[in-house]
């Protein structure tokens, strides 16, 4: 856990004491203590992590997500842009509005079929190309 702490602290902050000494509210000796010694207060340590994962909280489904320096979320399912999230509504909306589309289309289509089968009208298309041929002769 001292090393995730160590390689996650170096990825934010490389060696600038003084920047994560002013990001996370202590000096830049107590700072370069904790470097020294893995003896690092429970509080910075989260705050560290937080950071490191993007500003996302630990819990709720969110522990193995993390937010890189591009923006770009990373999940266990994959990426996503905050573009894409942002639309994420439009998304679903698009893909429920197809769905019901392909339906309706597929019901229509059998109704169709339904009606291109009936003997009925078969006879009428028969009893009309027998009175066009009685007309053309």
């Amino acid at each position: 856990m001292v090393k995730d702490f160590q390689i996650q602290f170096y990825t934010l902050f490389s060696s600038d004491y003084e920047l994560a000494a002013k990001s996370l509210g202590k000096s830049s000796r107590q700072i370069r203590r904790y470097l020294k010694t893995g003896n690092v207060c429970p509080t910075v340590k989260i705050l560290v992590d937080i950071m490191y994962r993007g500003y996302l909280p630990n819990s709720h489904g969110w522990g193995d997500m993390y937010i890189d320096k591009n923006g770009v979320l990373h999940s266990s399912s994959g990426k996503a842009t905050s573009g894409e999230i942002a639309y994420l509504h439009n998304y679903k909306w698009v893909a429920h509005r197809t769905t019901q589309q392909l339906k309706n289309a597929r019901k229509r289509i059998a109704e169709l079929e339904k009606i291109s089968n009936s003997e009925e009208i078969q006879n009428d298309l028969l009893d009309i190309v027998a009175k066009l041929s009685k007309k053309a002769i």
